[in-house]
């Protein structure tokens, strides 16, 4: 009991310290772009900051779904297939958690071809830079000489080891093991 109390005593002073940014701090602007103040406000919450969609997003979730059942027998699936139904028809897009005028600023900014958005190296930053100077940044990084062009592409080969390697008794024990669980 008292725990309990302690924690609603703790919920309601977390409640009332608002925590704020300075977004001069948090995002650096190096672009010679105006980016408006909505689209800095909204990018001080960090590249991690995700806006609630307008709409349930039912085709993905059903996929999820259906990708998930495959290895339940056929009665199970279907049951959990009328179950998903039942919740999605049921379901309500949760309130915006950003104001309109900050979404179409962040829209505005995700469509621009012309700036780059991206985490700063050191610290826990966002740095808005040109397009332009990004990429040739980059191609300047990459032609240094520790880097060098990859004769074959190594995805297929190591596609195979990853399955050599799941296929050894061990694995393929574990897996069965975790499989089991969900039955």
């Amino acid at each position: 009991m008292k725990q309990k109390e302690k924690f609603e005593k703790l919920a309601v002073k977390v409640r009332k310290e608002e925590v704020t940014v300075d977004p001069k701090r948090v995002v650096v602007h190096l672009s010679s772009e105006v980016v408006d103040e909505a689209a800095v406000s909204v990018l001080a919450k960090g590249l991690n900051f995700a806006t609630i969609p307008k709409r349930m997003p039912v085709e993905e979730i059903i996929s999820t779904v259906e990708v998930s059942l495959f290895r339940l027998p056929k009665v199970q699936a279907e049951e959990v297939r009328q179950d998903a139904s039942r919740v999605l028809r049921k379901a309500k897009p949760p309130k915006s958690n950003i104001l309109a005028q900050k979404r179409k600023s962040l829209n505005e900014l995700m469509r621009s071809e012309s700036i780059v958005v991206s985490k700063l190296d050191k610290g826990n930053a966002t740095v808005v830079l040109d397009a332009v100077d990004y990429y040739r940044n980059m191609e300047q990084l990459l032609s240094d000489a520790v880097y060098r062009k990859s004769k074959n592409d190594p995805t297929n080969r190591i596609v195979k080891k990853v399955k050599n390697l799941v296929q050894t008794p061990v694995w393929t024990a574990l897996l069965q093991e975790i499989c089991d669980q969900w039955d």
